[in-house]
This record gives C-alpha cells, sequence and structure tokens, in this order.
C-alpha cells in the first residue's frame, strides 16, 4: 500500500494545514512520511518554494497564510516525492482570479513535467481548458466520456456545460436514463 501511495499526489480543497506548522515543517514532514531522504528533501523543498513562489511565507505558521497561499503550500505538498500521477479534486474551490491562476499554472507544470493529471472539478469552462478527455458523471454513472472534439460531435454541443445541462433537461423531463444513454459515445 505504501509503495501505491508514493505514486499517488493529491491535491484537495478540502484538505486542512497544520496550523501551528509553517510550510517548510510540513513539506519536510509529508518529505519524510514519504522516504525521503534529509538531503532530497531539502531540495525539493527549496526547489517547490521556488517554483511555487512561496519563499515569502515559508517560515510564516499556517494560521496566517491566506486561502491563496495556503492552497499553494497543498499544491507543493502534493509535489515534495516527486509522484508520476497527481489528483487534483475541485482545486480552485474558495480561491480569487489570482489564486486560481496559480493552480492553472501548476497544472502547466504537471504537464510540462509529464505527469499524469486527474482533475475533479464542476468548474467545466476550466476542465475544457486544461484537460485532454473528459468524463461526465450524472447520478453516480459515466454518462459522456472522450476528447472534447469526441464529445462534441456525439452530442451536437460544442462546450462540457451545454452538455451536463442537456442531462438536467432529461433528468427533470422524466425521460428514461436509457433515453439519455443514446448521447453516449461508445470510445471502445
Amino acid at each position: 500500500m505504501q509503495m501505491i501511495l508514493g505514486l499517488i499526489g493529491l491535491v484537495s480543497a478540502s484538505a486542512e494545514l497544520y496550523q501551528w506548522l509553517t510550510p517548510r515543517e510540513i513539506l519536510h514532514d509529508f518529505a519524510t512520511g514519504f522516504g525521503l531522504r534529509k538531503e532530497t528533501a531539502d531540495a525539493g523543498v527549496e526547489e517547490l518554494a521556488r517554483v511555487m513562489d512561496l519563499q515569502n511565507f515559508i517560515d510564516r505558521r499556517c494560521q496566517t497564510l491566506s486561502t491563496g497561499q495556503a492552497q499553494r503550500v497543498n499544491l507543493a505538498r502534493a509535489l515534495i516525492h516527486d509522484p508520476p500521477v497527481v489528483l487534483l479534486d475541485e482545486p480552485t474551490r474558495g480561491l480569487d482570479v489570482v489564486g486560481a491562476k496559480v493552480v492553472f499554472d501548476y497544472v502547466q507544470l504537471l504537464r510540462s513535467a509529464q505527469k499524469a493529471i486527474i482533475l475533479c472539478t464542476h468548474q467545466l469552462d476550466e476542465a475544457e481548458r486544461f484537460c485532454d478527455r473528459f468524463g461526465l458523471l450524472f447520478h453516480g454513472k459515466l454518462r459522456y466520456e472522450g476528447t472534447l472534439t469526441e464529445l462534441q460531435s456525439s452530442t451536437g454541443r460544442q462546450t462540457l456545460v451545454d452538455m451536463f445541462l442537456d442531462l438536467l433537461k432529461y433528468a427533470d423531463s422524466g425521460e428514461s436514463s436509457a433515453t439519455m444513454d443514446i448521447h453516449v459515445k461508445d470510445v471502445s
């Protein structure tokens, strides 16, 4: 199990920071938890502080950080052990425009580092900006899956928002889920 956890970095908007620790202490604790040696952890903390622009607050207690600063620490924490897969769960929830830009820049950083990224969001316009493939869930079932071009072709809609709103219309009209399934393109 430990081996599998080492392959994944998780960023969640609901993740809390230890308020009495500093971002540097948190990053070192996570690095140690993933079995990194002190020298490797030190180098990783310094690199992430630079990349995520943490230098101005890396030694302040987390209780003093803004929402955007705390989210940057969460982003860095997910990368401290250099995982090949990063799960982003609602990474922009509660962030202002500047904070959201940090997340977008982070996604670009992950892409350039050839990381596999799985993004879970209700912000479908954001997903369109960053994702290569999409899966739209409705009532716990996968209704649409594929590239944006494939989904546009199979649904006749141009945006993920419009595709999802169509699912809501079908649900509100009382049509059966079998009718909704007609719109799902088989990509296997």
